[in-house]
């Protein structure tokens, strides 16, 4: 039997299974209103006291979406999960409804009291942990929502996400690619538009020290009505980025960071053009946990 669970505030990763990366990320759980067994709704192994963050050079993928991103990574809404009967599978599953966001200029993406268009944002997510390879992690998602601007015109928008992922004490494996449908042009005549995106991070554990790679990529095209249009929000264009990087976890509630990051780019936050950029930087984070 599924054991469902709902709460009334929700932080929707519109990605199946979005990670932190480079971490031993802690495990949350969600605890039934009727009681019993909390459900773990993390997978990482890991300490749970080691702090993390995500090594998402150029905010590619999964930007907050307060900063412009691309995906909605919170929303107001209910939300229900759990286990199905799967025997090694270790199947679980994740549907949730929301206000959906607002796409608006100086807005904030969080409907928090209404749904601007009143079309409700849906969820259904499914994923397998199979016991006969720990640490693997599977799944998808689909996502669907309706965005309006100014001009009163709807456009649909279906995010669907794949992942693999592979984790254990030593190596981290993660992937996970998404495209992004939008519906109707920005004049509100017909057309379908798509933005495929993924990022790929291989890492390995030496002692303290963890060294890690990773490549980003995603490609809005020049028309894309709500992605390639500046007075509408941030223009996405193409960015691809790789970066090298090593996290050194000096104890277990502190942690320091050292990355370069190399970008090339087509177009800018407020130009949507052919024109392309590449550019370079290292940052640098200290994360700790209490």
């Amino acid at each position: 039997m599924a054991r469902p669970t709902a709460f009334l505030v929700l932080l929707i990763l519109a990605g199946c299974a979005h990670t932190e990366s480079t971490t031993t990320a802690p495990s949350a759980f969600e605890q039934p209103f009727a009681g019993g067994e909390p459900l773990r709704l993390t997978w990482s192994p890991g300490n749970d006291r080691t702090p993390q963050w995500s090594s998402d050079a150029g905010h590619i993928m999964y930007a907050f979406d307060d900063e412009g991103g691309s995906f909605p990574l919170q929303e107001i809404g209910v939300t229900t999960s759990g286990h199905l009967p799967s025997e090694r599978l270790g199947l679980q599953y994740v549907a949730e409804i929301g206000n959906g966001r607002n796409h608006l200029l100086g807005s904030d993406p969080a409907q928090n009291h209404h749904d601007s268009n009143n079309g409700k944002s849906v969820n259904f997510a499914l994923s397998s942990r199979p016991s006969a390879i720990p640490g693997l992690d599977v799944g998808f998602s689909i996502y669907h929502d309706y965005v309006t601007f100014e001009d009163n015109i709807n456009h649909g928008e279906v995010i669907s996400t794949v992942h693999v992922v592979y984790m254990n004490s030593t190596y981290e494996f993660l992937n996970e690619a998404a495209l992004i449908r939008h519906s109707g042009a920005s004049d509100g005549s017909p057309g379908t538009f798509h933005t495929p995106a993924f990022y790929t991070q291989i890492s390995r554990k030496f002692g303290k020290y963890r060294p890690y790679f990773r490549y980003q990529y995603m490609n809005a095209g020049v028309t894309e009505p709500i992605f390639g249009d500046p007075e509408d929000g941030t223009v996405v264009g193409r960015r691809n980025s790789a970066s090298l990087g090593v996290r050194w976890d000096f104890n277990d509630h502190a942690a320091w960071k050292l990355q370069y990051d190399y970008l090339t780019r087509r177009g800018s936050d407020l130009v949507s053009d052919r024109t392309v950029r590449s550019g370079s930087g290292i940052a640098t984070e200290f994360s700790f946990a209490f």
